[in-house]
């Protein structure tokens, strides 16, 4: 994994230290990740991550902003080994219209990638674009082939 110093500025690009920025997100996700999970319990708990992560673009479907934000917040507090929750959460304040939350949280989700799983730079790569295109008021761009990214966009 990436060695970022305490004092160093964030990978997200929020102009704070790490230490006072993203580290403790990372330090949680990769506590989350020591826990070794039961091969019997993987279905379930693959089953309920993806459960909250649909329940959150229905929310926003039904225009239930304040709601479909408390789901990806469990999301991220019960998935932290799991950057799904981030990315949902930049859904969510793309769908609501703060673009500037939602430019911070693709950042976030984009740091989370590069440090903590480091397993497609594609992904990071698009999610900072995302935050890009969030930063010049514009909209969510699905890509057309598969970056490892949400599934299930809200058209």
């Amino acid at each position: 994994m990436t060695k970022i110093g305490r004092n160093e500025p964030c990978p997200c690009a929020s102009g704070r230290k790490y230490k006072r920025c993203c580290l403790p997100l990372h330090e949680h996700a990769r506590s989350a990740q020591r826990v070794p999970m039961p091969m019997e319990k993987l279905d379930e708990h693959l089953e309920h991550l993806d459960e909250l992560s649909n329940r959150v673009t229905a929310l926003l479907r039904q225009d239930r902003y304040e709601d479909a934000e408390q789901v990806a917040h469990q999301l991220m507090e019960e998935y932290a080994e799991d950057p799904q929750g981030l990315e949902r959460l930049a859904q969510v304040y793309d769908a609501w219209g703060k673009k500037d939350k939602a430019a911070q949280v693709f950042r976030q989700a984009a740091a989370f990638h590069e440090v903590v799983l480091q397993m497609n730079p594609m992904t990071a790569a698009w999610l900072r674009d995302q935050a890009d295109r969030m930063d010049k008021g514009l909209d969510m761009e699905w890509p057309d082939g598969d970056l490892d990214g949400p599934e299930d966009a809200i058209e």
